[in-house]
């Protein structure tokens, strides 16, 4: 999974509650923010419309129509919510090479706080921000060699491990063949 971070976003360790919180520690996206209800797109293809984000479930995805102009992925909440990430599963924009970018509308105009990039292989994406109370927020997907197209969209707030998790170096003995 590709984590994109913010230009802002301050990666230091910082001392939380008595404790050193350090930026390679795990991300989880708990709580997601995205539901039918609240989310809009610029245009969908009928056949894959823009309800399929709101759903967790890979197989289905939403498809934009326009291959020239910019679409763009809007969450527009009922009340202001901590958000510091979005993430999106199941995309084309590698493959297509759209250039991504995520913006916040703060009472008058839309502030973009994650900058344009194509992302490096198709896996998922975490675009992760300073943590902001937010009414509306959306994805702007330049035109690329493809209509663009994604399964999942999560948004809301991150919660950081306080430890990493580490995994042993040797081979788990499960793995090895029998010796018979």
């Amino acid at each position: 999974m590709s984590v994109i971070i913010s230009g802002s976003f301050v990666l230091n360790p910082v001392v939380s509650g008595g404790e050193a919180v350090n930026g390679d520690n795990p991300l989880f996206g708990y709580r997601n923010l995205v539901t039918s209800g609240v989310l809009t797109t610029t245009t969908a293809n009928p056949s894959f419309p823009t309800v399929n984000l709101a759903n967790s479930n890979t197989y289905s995805r939403w498809e934009g129509t326009s291959i020239v102009a910019d679409e763009y992925i809007t969450m527009a909440l009922a009340t202001a919510e901590l958000v510091d990430y979005v993430g999106i599963a199941r995309h084309n924009f590698y493959t297509a090479q759209i250039a991504v970018s995520l913006e916040i509308f703060n009472g008058s105009i839309w502030v973009e706080v994650v900058a344009p990039f194509i992302p490096g292989n198709s896996g998922p994406i975490m675009m992760r921000f300073t943590p902001q109370a937010i009414l509306s927020i959306r994805v702007r997907l330049q035109p690329g060699t493809a209509v663009p197209s994604a399964a999942v969209v999560f948004a809301g707030p991150l919660l950081v491990s306080q430890r990493r998790l580490y995994v042993g170096t040797r081979r788990s003995r499960t793995l090895r063949r029998p010796r018979w």
